[in-house]
């Protein structure tokens, strides 16, 4: 079984002035869980409940991060937010492989810790199919 490395990740949001900004120091992603939805196909003659596949949720997608407030593409994200509008991102993985999507920002979060740099999660809402190149 292959291994991807993790190391060499990179994601960009376009910002409100459609230019693509990388966000700086990921850490960790996880998403793209979208589902469909049950439809439910039921009728009076059934013996059980029946389903069919309904439409798919894009889903969210999440980016741990260090917070740099010095960052382009941290700053876009909360420019994206406050102006609640969509933006094309952009996953690229260590291997070449690109995943776009549209979406929007839910919220670009501020952690810290003792003896630790300041942390932050930046969600996103995944508006279309992802695709993957």
């Amino acid at each position: 079984m292959a291994k991807l490395s993790a190391q060499g990740c990179t994601f960009t949001l376009t910002d409100t002035g459609s230019t693509a900004q990388e966000v700086l120091g990921l850490i960790s992603f996880s998403g793209l869980d979208g589902q469909a939805t049950d439809k439910d196909r039921t009728t009076m003659a059934s013996t059980a409940r029946e389903f069919a596949q309904g439409l798919r949720d894009g889903g969210n997608f999440s980016l741990e991060l260090f917070r740099d407030p010095t960052d382009p593409g941290q700053s876009a994200a909360l420019a994206l937010k406050a102006a609640a509008t969509n933006s094309t991102a952009v996953l690229t993985l260590a291997s070449g492989d690109v995943c776009t999507f549209s979406c929007y920002v839910k919220s670009l979060t501020l952690g810290a810790q003792v003896n630790q740099d300041h942390t932050g999660t930046l969600n996103l809402k995944v508006i279309s199919k992802p695709v993957w190149s």
